[in-house]
């Protein structure tokens, strides 16, 4: 976008490298930079852009002791003012850089990247305007377990006892978060208008990955690989091109949106296959021929646990290097509690999204599929074929 003559901002966290800074992939300013952490922290103190620093004032309400940690807090209040929160910080900049870049009669492209609201540290306000006890308690909350892999049981087990209220009030401080971050949200785009450019700019609104919160007996995001944390929203304004209230059901990824940004400006495409312009599902959400499966690929966080999911438009599959496999119908039990992998009486769509695994692995040369060198250290060493359904 930069070639083709955009000025380009990134506000708030950087969630991608500890070396290079959001300079060195094309944007020309940086506002209210966060998460920036060892080198990349470094270089930017050094070009006279420092880092935000916020010191937390909280008080917890619900803490959690893990084996080998102190306590501390899962949930609870941030304590100060709306503006002197990340939050407001970060949506601050993002206003700036709109006054600047529109004035300057040039197209231009602005990230504004919040910190994680799914922390549940909400001012109090927020949290005041909800009543834990009016929130339904998820099927999943009481999920067993059972035939699933022996990881989840074990994360699941290091939050302790909760209980249904636990789920209420976690719920409630989470809604509440993101209620926080909504109102953000909502300044930026007041000033988008003031700008006098929102007839003309798409907003793009989404998220990197959610979080269990509670599903599952799970809250903090992790290797499970369930809805909540790989269903999140993406929602796209554009005047004359977007219905405002339509809905599309299409598979799409976070990572679509660069083939998107660059369909849209009309510039030269990516040069690589991971992922597709959306474009055409403006036009029409129903649109004929648009993929039926995505690879979801993980490669372990905290601890290697190589992880390959494959989803479609009605089941899951999910592939633990691990531990044994997971399948789930996403239309019958959306709550995922059942796993199919050893149903004989759905062994037909279990093989089918096998298939369909090993399909993308190939197509986007996963290092973990059979590429004809050693398989032995590969996913044929635990993954079998499996078969289309015809």
């Amino acid at each position: 976008m930069r070639e083709g003559g955009y000025r380009l901002g990134y506000c708030g966290k950087w969630h991608t490298s500890t070396i290079r800074i959001s300079t060195d992939f094309g944007f020309h300013e940086i506002g209210a930079p966060d998460r920036y952490k060892g080198p990349a922290r470094e270089r930017l103190i050094r070009q006279g852009t420092a880092p935000v620093e916020h010191p937390r004032r909280r008080t917890p309400v619900r803490t959690v002791q893990w084996p080998g940690t102190k306590p501390f807090g899962l949930w609870g209040y941030s304590e100060g003012e709306v503006e002197e929160t990340e939050l407001y910080e970060t949506a601050q900049a993002g206003i700036d850089l709109i006054k600047r870049f529109s004035a300057e009669r040039k197209p231009w492209h602005i990230e504004v990247h919040f910190p994680e609201a799914f922390r549940a540290w909400p001012l109090r306000r927020y949290r005041e305007r909800y009543e834990a006890s009016a929130i339904p308690v998820a099927d999943s909350f009481h999920d067993p377990l059972e035939g699933k892999p022996n990881m989840q049981r074990r994360e699941a087990d290091s939050y302790g006892l909760v209980t249904n209220i636990d789920f209420q009030e976690g719920r409630a401080f989470y809604y509440a978060s993101y209620e926080q971050m909504d109102e953000q949200v909502g300044r930026i785009l007041d000033a988008l208008a003031e700008s006098g450019q929102a007839g003309n700019t798409v907003v793009v609104f989404t998220a990197d990955h959610g979080a269990p919160w509670g599903a599952h007996r799970m809250w903090l995001p992790c290797f499970a690989p369930y809805e909540e944390t790989y269903r999140i929203p993406m929602v796209i304004r554009w005047p004359g091109h977007v219905e405002p209230g339509s809905e599309c059901r299409r598979l799409a990824q976070f990572h679509d949106l660069g083939h998107t940004f660059l369909d849209i400006a009309g510039l030269r495409p990516l040069p690589h296959s991971h992922g597709v312009s959306l474009h055409p599902l403006f036009r029409n959400p129903v649109a004929a021929g648009w993929r039926d499966m995505i690879l979801c690929p993980w490669y372990g966080q905290d601890f290697l646990m190589i992880q390959r999911m494959v989803i479609s438009e009605t089941h899951k599959f999910v592939f633990n290097a691990f531990d044994f496999d997971e399948c789930y119908d996403l239309q019958s039990d959306p709550g995922e509690l059942t796993n199919l992998v050893n149903s004989s009486s759905q062994r037909a769509v279990v093989d089918d999204m096998r298939t369909r695994l090993y399909e993308l692995m190939a197509r986007f040369d996963d290092p973990y599929c059979d590429n004809g060198t050693a398989v032995s250290f590969m996913a044929p060493r635990y993954l079998s074929r499996g078969k289309r359904m015809e």
